[in-house]
This record gives structure tokens, C-alpha cells and sequence, in this order.
């Protein structure tokens, strides 16, 4: 495995850790500031056209999407509403590296997993995809398969990760139940560029490890509780997304 690369780190406490794969803290993102109020966050993304992070919350009646500078500024905010009037939960984000636009999922109650492509303004490119009947009862977050251009959806209902072609098309699925340690709540997934590994995280009690996907072997554990960072940095750990670069500012 090479040792490299960066993750950032999406939770309740509004701050967005960025570390090292062995936890160490480079810097964190302190979004409550600039957000205009607190909000859950969810999950979140590194944008590989311009540096920036996409980051989306899943507050109840207030979904949205925001984009931030590495340093903590904020760029562009996007409500749930402009992707579409039925958005009341946003969970997860990613950026196409092919051409920068935006994918996202959302288990707005009733609709149980929804998956939708926008270019960057939030605009629809095309009509939602149901993923439910997949077997997705909620839906947390989306990752952009560049390797092969997939897409992969992981859900805590039944704590699976789903394989789908641009179009929506399920090729597969992948059960985590068996894995330990076990969070009550998967939350996220995210590729290791440099080993094609999945990162996967959830809470209760907070996890963020690496796995071979192939076999679901845990290659890496890092321990990301509360106590294991500054007071007011984390919270239950949500979405996750891994950064080639090991930025330190």
C-alpha cells in the first residue's frame, strides 16, 4: 500500500478534519462559520477539477450542497430545492473527474434512495434514478469509480455498497455486515486512488477503515472517536473522501 494521500473527515460537530491515512490532523474546515447556521452534515467530496470540497447536509426542510476552498471558505452554495422541490435530506456527493459535473444521493423521506446528475450549478442533467429497487432503503452516499467509470452507492438499511453504471444500471452489490468492526450506521465510501481501496466510514461507535474490496479485508483502522481530536472537532463521523494530494494547508 502506498503511503500517501490525504482523507477529509464530514461530522455533526460542523468541522471538517482533514488527516493523514494514519490520522494524523493536517488541518480542519470550520464550517459552522460560514454556513449561516448549524446543520448535519453528510457526506462530502474532493473536487478533482479545481481543488475545492463538496460538502451536503441532511437536515430536515434544509438540504443542501455546499462548495468550499481547502482553507474553509465558501464558494457556491446550492439548495436542495434547485436539484429538486421533493429534496428534503441530501446525503452524499461526487464529482465526476471526466468532466466536473456533480452526483448526488438523497433518502428524502418516502422516496428511500434517489440518485441525481447535475452539472455544477445543480441544475438536473437527466431525471432521477430510484435506486430502491435495488434493495436501497437509504441511501448515504455516492463515489465516482474512475478506474472503470462507475458509480457506487452505499446504503445503512442494508448496509450494502451498489455497483451502477452512468445510466443508473445496477451491475452488483457488496455486503458489509460481516466486517469488524461493525458501526450501527455505514455512512460512506470513498476509493484510495493510490491502492483502489475502498475507505469506508459510520458511527455509533465511529469508524474509518480501509478494505480491500475484493475481500473485504481490513487493511487499515484509524481511530477516529471524539477524545482522538481537538475538543469540538468530531462528531459522529459521517461521509469521507480521499484526496491523492497530502495537502497541508
Amino acid at each position: 500500500m502506498t503511503p500517501g494521500g490525504s482523507l477529509l473527515l464530514n461530522s455533526s460537530s460542523m468541522r471538517i478534519p482533514i488527516i493523514t491515512r494514519y490520522g494524523r490532523m493536517l488541518n480542519y474546515l470550520n464550517t459552522n462559520t460560514v454556513t449561516g447556521g448549524w446543520v448535519q452534515n453528510s457526506g462530502c467530496a474532493f473536487d478533482p477539477g479545481d481543488g475545492s470540497v463538496w460538502s451536503v447536509n441532511d437536515t430536515p426542510g434544509q438540504a443542501a450542497a455546499y462548495n468550499y476552498t481547502l482553507g474553509g471558505a465558501r464558494l457556491k452554495t446550492i439548495a436542495g430545492s434547485v436539484i429538486s422541490p421533493t429534496i428534503t435530506e441530501l446525503e452524499g456527493v461526487t464529482v465526476s473527474p471526466r468532466d466536473y459535473t456533480l452526483w448526488f444521493v438523497d433518502d428524502t423521506p418516502g422516496y428511500g434512495g434517489r440518485l441525481w446528475h447535475c452539472d455544477r450549478s445543480g441544475a438536473p442533467l437527466q431525471a432521477a434514478i430510484d435506486l430502491t429497487p435495488y434493495g436501497v432503503t437509504s441511501a448515504q452516499d455516492v463515489e465516482y469509480d474512475r478506474s472503470n467509470d462507475t458509480l457506487l452507492v452505499i446504503c445503512n438499511g442494508s448496509k450494502k455498497v451498489y455497483r451502477l453504471d452512468l445510466s443508473g444500471a445496477l451491475i452488483g452489490s457488496t455486503d458489509l455486515s460481516g466486517i469488524t468492526p461493525q458501526p450501527f450506521s455505514w455512512q460512506s465510501v470513498t476509493i484510495d486512488l493510490d491502492n483502489g481501496g475502498w475507505w469506508l466510514s459510520g458511527y455509533s461507535p465511529n469508524v474509518l477503515i480501509l478494505v480491500d474490496p475484493l475481500t473485504l479485508n481490513v487493511v487499515t483502522q484509524v481511530a477516529v472517536s471524539a477524545s482522538d481530536f481537538p475538543s469540538g472537532v468530531m462528531g459522529a463521523l459521517a461521509g469521507i473522501a480521499y484526496n491523492s494530494r497530502f495537502d497541508k494547508q
